[in-house]
């Protein structure tokens, strides 16, 4: 009988006095390894190896864009610009989880009895001004966020994310005058 090739944590040589073993630790969580534990892999370098460890990674781009006083049209949702970044899953091994948080804001200039809208990412007004004063209201803004789940990214998959944002109802000499947001994409792997 052939001795067994020891390394990579085994040792031994299967006899009475020099049983096989291999190296192990205890099991440091409440779930049960049989349902839970991952595979253990000999490396190239001669060394046990476990799966590759769960990442989570958050990164984030902004947008910054000025406009000279354009009339907010009366119709709804009504396109000023798209904004898309590419954003890369770290995770080499593992394909992620992609939470998309989409923040943004549009300023506007409202004269006395104007009106306008805003909002991003399909059909949703999500902000409405009336200036029923009699004064102008110039630089209204809120700022506004979504948290979307945006699908599954392949170990080292670059995607683009982002969203349009839209304007509208606008009436009595209404404008906006800025657009400035935040779109941020947290990976998690398993």
């Amino acid at each position: 009988m052939k001795p067994p090739v020891t390394g990579c944590g085994l040792t031994g040589d299967g006899t009475d006095g020099s049983p096989l073993a291999v190296a192990g630790g205890s099991w440091p969580y409440a779930c049960d390894p049989e349902d839970n534990g991952g595979v253990i892999v000999c490396g190239s370098d001669g060394i046990l190896r476990g799966e590759p460890r769960s990442r989570s990674r958050m990164t984030s781009m902004f947008f910054d864009r000025d406009y000279a006083n354009v009339p907010v049209p009366a119709g709804r949702n009504q396109l000023v610009t798209r904004v898309e970044f590419p954003f890369t899953n770290p995770d080499p091994c593992n394909a992620a989880t992609v939470v998309l948080s989409q923040e943004m804001e549009v300023t506007l200039d409202l004269p006395p009895g104007a009106a306008a809208e805003y909002g991003f990412g399909g059909p949703d007004e999500m902000v409405y001004y009336r200036n029923t004063g009699n004064t102008a209201f110039n630089g209204a803004h809120w700022q506004v966020t979504k948290v979307l789940n945006a699908g599954i990214a392949q170990p080292g998959q670059t995607v683009t994310l982002g969203f349009d944002v839209l304007v509208g109802r606008g009436s009595g000499g209404a404008t906006y005058t800025h657009v400035q947001g935040i779109v941020r994409a947290l990976f998690i792997t398993r």
